[in-house]
């Protein structure tokens, strides 16, 4: 298998050892540089290692180093992040591997780069020397025509051609949206074959709705079989919350001909989990009438990164309480309430008395006082109804808001709870600590 692959390798890297110390030989990366080729190294247990000139080839600075897999991604969309994760992967077992993929530099302009494996857990990055089938086109302007009657002709026919790619390219959402001239797929076999073979999830759908063909990217997605979605409708896979906004849309569409643009919404897997996706829409023709082709992504991940980056940025760390920037806002919202809705609303301020005499004297130190503080935490939360919000706004400090919270006696109540829960014993290792903590309390 490796000479079979050497046979198509370029003269400097095919008389390379393949048992050689790769990245780590200057003469290998000096000739691949000499070259415009970037080197890609994978480890077995999944380190990679690039040259510079494969940084460079990507559009991405040295600094966002990459040391694994899960680091070549960046940049990347949801369909080609998985197809280059899978050459990644493969290249830990053969060199048999080749795959065209589109990444966005950190300039933001799209880059096309060509993978080739060379041997086992080694790969040369290059910049493609053609572009992707559904990447834009630029159309250079053409150059000044020379007065001779024949030129002039030809000059007047790539005018024409320019002008048409910038009425197409351009499209304003106002408008309608364009139909794509499509052979009918059930006679256009290569039509069929991309149809089938995409990453992507594809359905073609009827005017109401109901599926003409999906793909099995598509089955895959949705955790169903192409028998269980013949006679079903595409929003009656959409999450019921995202279900209306869909149906608008297909509404409007049919309507007033206005261009959808690409949207994200969840569908209900067969098993019953959330997946999110990333949807396109585009109409074709059809011998047997207007349809409509849908793809979709799978972003589930990325939603999820972003839900738990949101979430970090708004909860403490150590107790998953609101944090300050989080306990103030429903603060703020809950005094707007009162006022609106004439309702009570009581606010505690607790402070944690000993945590700096536990921090300094117990041979845990600061892992000593981060336990009694969780414990605190979890103690008071159960004293709290669901409605009520506990938040830690500094080291020591907690903040309570209880809305709706009746007469004085029920204040005086729900305090001498925070209390009772803040001050059970908390053990710390052999030693038993009994927290002290001040409350203060403000009612409107």
């Amino acid at each position: 298998m490796i000479d079979a692959v050497q046979d198509r390798l370029p003269s400097w890297l095919a008389s390379a050892d393949p048992a050689g110390p790769g990245l780590a030989d200057p003469a290998l990366v000096a000739a691949a540089d000499a070259d415009a080729t970037g080197l890609v190294q994978v480890g077995e247990d999944g380190s990679v290692r690039w040259t510079d000139e494969a940084y460079r080839l990507h559009g991405r600075p040295r600094w966002r180093r990459v040391r694994s897999i899960d680091d070549v991604t960046h940049g990347l969309s949801t369909a080609d992040a998985g197809r280059v994760t899978a050459a990644y992967l493969t290249l830990v077992g053969t060199g048999d591997v080749e795959l065209l993929y589109t990444v966005v530099g950190e300039t933001g302009q799209p880059l096309d780069v060509l993978l080739r494996g060379a041997w086992p857990g080694l790969a040369m990055v290059q910049r493609a020397a053609y572009q992707r089938a559904d990447a834009p086109v630029a159309v250079a302007p053409p150059e000044a025509a020379e007065p001779e009657a024949v030129e002039a002709v030809e000059v007047v026919e790539v005018v024409e051609v320019v002008e048409v790619v910038e009425v197409v390219e351009v499209v304003d959402a106002s408008t309608p949206a364009p139909v794509h001239a499509l052979p009918d797929p059930e006679t256009d076999q290569a039509f069929r074959a991309l149809f089938d073979a995409s990453p992507s999830g594809l359905a073609e759908l009827r005017d109401d709705g109901t599926f003409v063909r999906v793909n099995d990217a598509f089955c895959r997605l949705v955790g169903r079989t192409w028998d269980s979605l013949r006679d079903t409708v595409y929003e009656a896979l959409i999450h019921h919350e995202d279900r209306a906004s869909a149906f608008v849309s297909r509404t409007r569409r049919e309507t007033d001909g206005a261009a959808a643009a690409p949207n994200e919404h969840r569908l209900l897997h067969s098993d019953g989990s959330v997946v999110w996706v990333r949807a396109r829409t585009s109409p074709i023709d059809s011998l047997e009438g207007p349809r409509l082709l849908v793809s979709l992504d799978n972003v589930t991940a990325a939603r999820a990164r972003e839900a738990q980056l949101t979430h970090d940025a708004l909860h403490d760390a150590l107790t998953g309480l609101p944090n300050r920037r989080l306990v103030l806002d429903r603060l703020e919202r809950a005094v707007s309430r009162a006022r609106r809705g004439g309702q009570r609303l009581a606010v505690f301020f607790i402070d944690v008395d000993d945590l700096k005499h536990v921090n300094d004297t117990h041979p845990w130190q600061h892992k000593a006082g981060d336990v009694l503080l969780t414990s605190i935490a979890v103690g008071m939360r159960g004293a709290l109804r669901e409605t009520d919000t506990l938040g830690r706004l500094a080291g020591d400090e907690f903040l309570v808001i209880c809305e709706e919270v009746g007469d004085d006696v029920a204040v005086s109540e729900l305090a001498e709870r925070l209390l009772d829960a803040a001050r059970q014993p908390v053990r710390l290792g052999p030693q038993t600590h009994h927290p002290t903590v001040s409350i203060g309390l403000a009612v409107t």
